[in-house]
């Protein structure tokens, strides 16, 4: 019996808890640049220059990497308790790093995280103290009260949005999906309909709606990222760069169509997540309208 880890393209036998890359077909070809299936190489035949078996808890990622992990590593909290556990760390070991396959795993769910026409606008640049050379530039952008936090941190995830992904990737995600069944007719789909009235009208879309699409989809991509985290005891803040206005872009050379759109500080909590006991937020019936607005939903009170 097989499943498959809660990471893109990782596989894992339950039998023996070993994790193995997906077996390549006769003839899979390099789809990175086409859809989010992993890279796969040419074969010749059935069984020819399929990749070794690996050897108990080795953890290759679509690239072909091999990750040191042992499956007992891997929790399976579940999502309700992983958005229960969630709150932002403040407090970071500055000598304990996340390990590759977590900060991979938190980019994974971010990746596919619900977007329109499977576009995938959300992109993120990683980067660590210790190795980046532009360092000096993103502390000088970073907002005085988070100095201390992204000093601390393990890694800093820059989140940026594509616009350009709008109009480059639309045509060929929606096409796809048309072609693949997900728009059904059941729904009014058709592909001459698609390509003749859907898209066209997705085209003549203003840069400033589409931003405004994009960037709710890539905070999706943010939220799904956290929980991912959170699930592995990987800690995370969101923190603001606004004390130099568009010095991010500029360190970066982030072309004009992509939007710097969140920092995120990931980390080993120095601090304990359960001090203060759970963050308040409004009550539940003054967010939430049942039927019509200003009808509160009232909450199950068990």
């Amino acid at each position: 019996m097989r499943g498959t880890l809660p990471i893109a393209g990782w596989d894992v036998c339950h039998e023996t808890r070993c994790h193995l890359p997906p077996v390549p077909a006769i003839s899979e070809c390099d789809t990175t640049a086409t859809s989010s299936g992993p890279a796969c190489r040419l074969a010749a035949s059935a069984g020819h220059d399929r990749p070794e078996r690996p050897r108990p808890h080795q953890l290759i990622t679509p690239g072909g990497n091999e990750l040191s992990v042992s499956a007992a590593d891997i929790s399976d909290k579940s999502v309700l308790q992983a958005i229960g556990d969630r709150r932002s760390i403040r407090y970071f070991d500055p000598d304990k790093k996340v390990e590759d396959w977590k900060l991979q795993a938190m980019l994974q769910a971010g990746r596919l995280a619900s977007c329109q026409g499977n576009i995938n606008a959300t992109e993120a640049i990683v980067v660590q103290k210790e190795t980046c050379d532009l360092w000096d530039e993103i502390e000088e952008c970073v907002s005085g009260f988070n100095v201390q936090i992204i000093n601390q941190c393990s890694h800093l995830i820059f989140w940026v949005t594509n616009l350009n992904a709008w109009y480059g990737r639309a045509n060929d995600g929606l096409s796809t999906l048309a072609l693949s069944g997900a728009l059904t007719k059941y729904h009014g789909w058709n592909y001459e309909f698609t390509m003749t009235q859907t898209v066209p009208r997705l085209m003549s879309f203003p840069t400033e709606r589409t931003e405004q699409l994009l960037r709710f989809e890539s905070g999706l991509a943010v939220s799904q990222s956290m929980l991912a985290g959170v699930s592995q005891d990987v800690g995370s803040i969101l923190i603001a760069f606004g004390r130099k206005p568009g010095g991010i872009e500029k360190a970066f050379g982030l072309p004009p169509h992509y939007r710097f759109t969140w920092g995120h500080a990931i980390g080993y909590p120095l601090e304990d997540a359960k001090a203060g006991g759970q963050r308040v937020r409004l009550k539940f019936e003054k967010l939430f309208h049942k039927d019509a607005y200003g009808n509160p939903y009232m909450p199950d009170p068990a």
